[in-house]
């Protein structure tokens, strides 16, 4: 549960208020990418699940990472035993190494303290595989939440280059446009989006580093344009600082009580 808004001491899901929709124009572009229909994902902030229905259907296993109870909830009702719902705040839930050929983490990053970041997203690169990619979406300077003076982050892609060292550069799109918010208002969105890739581990007799490997079609930055998003399929169009701007630490969260049958059998990793 996080706060409903700026000016508001409510508390509302951000699951609940954006239900159901198709996934993210920029996991499009990721699977094109990747050029395969299997592997394991791990899905960042996973909301209401649209990104992760979209992974499995395209034959991935799904980590979601949520502490919203609506979450689970959405992945009681779907019930795939592919889907992992960890209802924890990514900060404290651990990434296994190597583990997951693709990461995403769209309208999540933005919401974490500044400090917080390099953390994040050094545990992120550690959990790809050779060739895994991170797919991600932050807010840039020109966005009109950059006034309100929360604890929120608002980077130019140069500091998201810096703050993905050690990634190969793949696609990074910039875009500024008038929406809204997941409540109806008005609002000016600046959107830096990124698919990053980690490179081949060169093992040799002092130790390991990272080389940097074509991606197929050439890889270089742009070679793959994020394509335009399906008219309200975009989670990016009308989302809300719901989303993460307080997320709960892992004591706080309350799970549902929810007692699924042998047709609805999901895992839950605390």
């Amino acid at each position: 549960m996080t706060p409903h808004g700026p000016q508001s001491g409510r508390a509302q899901s951000y699951a609940a208020l954006r239900p159901a929709r198709g996934p993210s124009s920029l996991v499009l572009d990721a699977l094109e990418l990747l050029g395969r229909r299997h592997g394991r994902a791990l899905d960042i902030g996973a909301g209401p699940l649209s990104d992760a229905r979209h992974l499995l259907r395209a034959g991935f296993d799904v980590d979601a990472v949520d502490p919203d109870a609506e979450t689970l909830r959405c992945a009681m009702r779907l019930g795939n035993s592919r889907l992992t719902v960890i209802p924890r705040d990514i900060r404290e839930a651990g990434i296994p190494a190597g583990r997951y050929d693709l990461v995403l983490a769209v309208h999540v990053l933005p919401f974490l303290p500044r400090r917080d970041l390099p953390g994040v997203v050094a545990a992120i690169q550690a959990g790809l595989t050779e060739g895994g990619l991170f797919c991600c979406t932050f807010f840039g300077v020109n966005d009109s939440w950059a006034r309100w003076g929360r604890p929120m982050t608002f980077l130019t892609p140069p500091e998201v280059h810096g703050l993905c060292t050690g990634l190969q550069s793949v696609v990074v799109t910039e875009r500024e446009y008038e929406g809204h918010d997941a409540h109806g208002r008005p609002k000016h969105w600046h959107i830096v989006r990124a698919i990053m890739r980690r490179g081949e581990v060169a093992r040799t007799t002092g130790g390991e580093h990272l080389v940097s490997t074509p991606m197929r079609g050439g890889g270089d930055l742009g070679e793959v344009p994020s394509r335009p998003a399906a008219a309200g399929n975009d989670p990016l169009e009308g989302a809300s600082p719901v989303a993460h701007t307080a997320v709960p630490r892992s004591g706080e969260c309350r799970a549902p009580e929810l007692h699924p049958g042998p047709s609805q059998a999901i895992h839950v990793r605390p």
